[in-house]
């Protein structure tokens, strides 16, 4: 009867600890899977994240309203993201460097600090939502193969070399908003064509330089062009000028231009007589 016993407790022991072990393996993985990313919050800020498996989908925690400078840097684990409502405000280099592919930016976020999005080799769209005024500097440039964006109508600015060395954008919608593109804000970028709006009132120095993809150009009579806008840009075939008195002075870039000035029918003569001993054609707008 003893071995009996003693058998019998034997396998209870045996019974209790297969039991512990089915209820401790549920919480190991579930807290494996949130051990993937651990995130720094403090006053709705998140201040640090670490992502410790790559190609990782990150969801920024609904409630943070700011994601400070730096914080995911140079992470290349972090291949997308959900960014939620309730973010605000996206710091300098947020996410400069890391791996992401593609970004929607909420209609809340209303400042994207410097460089936020700087130096994404992999990033190729992105989704900018109504709420955004300005583009700072640097915020998108050497994201060597970024081929699509999409700009808010509330955008007023774009900021110094925003877009710098954005070599696969070859087009771009700009707002009816926009007033001003900074310097370098589109250099060396893979532009085809842009079409200014007509309320732009100016272009600073080198804000299309090095577009050597730039064919056709068009822009309205209200823009104050800066020196050197297009410097270098020297493939230019067509200008579609929609001004009706031809400048004071020369604008700078035809300095350089030998294809085809497009200017008002009812404007023809005045541009000819203008424009004299040039190596470039004067057409009408047709």
């Amino acid at each position: 009867m003893k071995h009996l016993k003693y058998l019998f407790l034997a396998l209870s022991f045996v019974l209790i600890g297969a039991c512990g072990g089915s209820k401790d393996e549920p919480n190991s993985k579930k807290e494996e899977v949130k051990q993937k990313v651990k995130f720094e919050i403090k006053n709705n800020v998140l201040v640090s994240a670490t992502v410790l498996e790559p190609n990782t989908h990150i969801d920024i925690p609904e409630g943070v309203e700011e994601v400070a400078d730096y914080v995911f840097n140079f992470n290349k684990n972090v291949t997308s993201v959900n960014i939620p409502s309730s973010v605000k405000r996206i710091g300098k280099e947020a996410f400069a460097n890391s791996g992401l592919q593609s970004i929607t930016l909420p209609k809340n976020v209303k400042y994207v600090g410097k460089g936020a999005f700087a130096r994404i080799e992999m990033l190729e769209s992105v989704n900018i939502s109504t709420g955004i005024k300005e583009i700072y500097d640097n915020c998108f440039s050497h994201c060597k193969h970024l081929k699509k964006i999409t700009l808010p109508n509330t955008l007023t600015t774009i900021g110094e070399n925003a877009f710098l060395g954005c070599e696969r954008l070859e087009k771009i919608e700009l707002p009816k908003s926009l007033r001003k593109i900074k310097f370098a804000a589109f250099s060396s970028s893979g532009l085809r064509e842009i079409h200014l709006p007509v309320d732009l009132e100016h272009i600073e120095v080198s804000a299309f330089s090095f577009c050597d993809n730039l064919k056709t150009l068009s822009f309205w009579d209200k823009l104050k062009w800066e020196r050197g806008a297009l410097d270098f840009s020297k493939n230019i075939e067509h200008i579609y000028a929609y001004v009706e008195e031809p400048p004071t002075k020369k604008w700078n870039f035809l300095n350089s231009f030998f294809g085809t000035l497009h200017v008002p029918k009812y404007s023809l003569e005045k541009y000819k007589e203008k424009f004299q001993n040039v190596n470039f054609k004067i057409e009408a707008i047709k």
